[in-house]
């Protein structure tokens, strides 16, 4: 796995595609990182410019990068298709939740407890 962090808006620098996985992270001065990218290496090596000469790095901007993981979301989603959760008094269709999410448990909490009458509020 290839690590690449930058403070920039712009993108990253890539030296070599030797490695299956690739995380990108955007990182600002407040201490805030957001995740660009993880996915593929060779996914990204195509979307990146040529090597340069004089030190054999590729650029990728991070739009780029942001569109490749925003479609390999897309694909992924269309391959597993319904999320499926179970658990001792039924099962459920969690439709678009996917446990990726920040924000995963309180969104299925309210989905489930909205369909049993629970309080979800709190």
């Amino acid at each position: 796995m290839e690590i690449k962090s930058t403070f920039g808006n712009r993108g990253v620098a890539l030296r070599a595609n030797h490695t299956d996985l690739l995380r990108v992270f955007q990182l600002h001065w407040t201490g805030e990182v957001k995740e660009i990218y993880f996915g593929p290496a060779g996914a990204a090596w195509k979307k990146a410019k040529k090597p340069s000469k004089s030190n054999r790095q590729s650029f990728v901007s991070l739009a780029k990068l942001r569109k490749l993981a925003e479609w390999l979301a897309s694909r992924d989603r269309e391959r597993r298709g319904p999320m499926i959760f179970a658990n001792g008094t039924g099962v459920f269709d969690l439709g678009d939740l996917r446990p990726g999410d920040p924000d995963f448990i309180r969104k299925a909490c309210a989905r489930f407890g909205a369909r049993y009458g629970a309080d979800t509020t709190t």
